[in-house]
């Protein structure tokens, strides 16, 4: 499951932010931590919500200052308790995650849909995450697609890869594999990289496109690239059994390695068809 965390929303939320954040962000976006630290600082005491977040993604990445979790929540609690929505689900994926507080996913949920009912798309992407997986709520696809589509509808590529494997598997809304392959392009073409894989699947098994295994290969590295498991698997099976492309046992081995080491179960049992020792 994919959450969005404080530091992953940055960037988007501060271009929105009032002039008087500008300056933290710009120092914050240059690795100048220490001088967002000291813009922010300031105007978070005297109770600026926006500054108040930045003060928490301070803390909660630990750049400029030793990382603190418990502080990060506490920022980011003052800034929710304002209703900024960013805040609200920043402090939500706290709680998910346990991060300076025990695990509650039911309130994860409550201030994912704080920030959902505001618009927030971090918010709308996290809530329909809790839904699929049933966290702090009963597992529902269908609320799922329904937050899922409003962040897709606002351009979120995080909420159209989402969405897409929906359609592609007909849970919680009417299966359309045409509409899976034109999600999946938007968002890989926006760099997301669930987008970048799931693209990439459809070009090899010639769901809603033309099969191309160059195409599916592409794609694959992209996202595999990015970090991705199930991409770097995708990548090392084409390699490993040659389907389509020639045959790389070295560029299988390396690929199945990479997705092995987070955990991928295809990937290792690849390796063992391979004969080869998981890493």
């Amino acid at each position: 499951m994919r959450e969005l965390l404080g530091a992953s929303a940055i960037a988007a939320f501060l271009s929105a932010t009032p002039a008087h954040a500008d300056a933290g962000q710009e120092a914050y976006d240059k690795g100048q931590y220490g001088i967002a630290l000291d813009y922010w600082r300031p105007l978070a005491e005297q109770g600026v919500a926006t500054a108040e977040f930045g003060l928490g993604l301070i803390y909660e990445t630990g750049r400029g200052v030793k990382q603190d979790f418990p502080t990060a929540l506490v920022w980011y609690q003052k800034a929710a308790d304002q209703g900024l929505a960013d805040a609200q689900c920043a402090v939500g994926a706290m709680y998910s995650k346990g991060r300076g507080v025990p695990v509650d996913v039911v309130k994860a949920v409550a201030l994912y849909r704080m920030a959902a009912e505001q618009g927030n798309v971090h918010g709308e992407v996290n809530l329909g995450g809790m839904y699929i997986y049933g966290r702090g709520v009963p597992q529902d696809y269908v609320m799922a697609a329904y937050w899922y589509g409003k962040a897709a509808d606002a351009g979120n590529s995080l909420g159209r890869a989402d969405l897409a494997l929906l359609y592609l598997t007909g849970r919680g809304i009417q299966k359309d594999i045409s509409e899976a392959a034109i999600l999946y392009r938007q968002a890989a073409e926006a760099g997301d990289l669930v987008g970048e894989n799931g693209l990439g699947v459809l070009y090899q098994k010639g769901l809603g496109v033309p099969q191309d295994y160059n195409l599916a290969l592409s794609w694959y590295r992209k996202s595999a690239e990015q970090g991705d498991p199930d991409a770097a698997s995708n990548l090392g099976i084409m390699y490993s059994r040659g389907e389509g492309i020639p045959q790389d046992l070295d560029q299988a081995r390396t690929w199945l390695r990479k997705a092995a080491r987070q955990g991928n179960n295809n990937a290792i049992l690849e390796l063992r068809r391979l004969g080869e020792q998981l890493p």
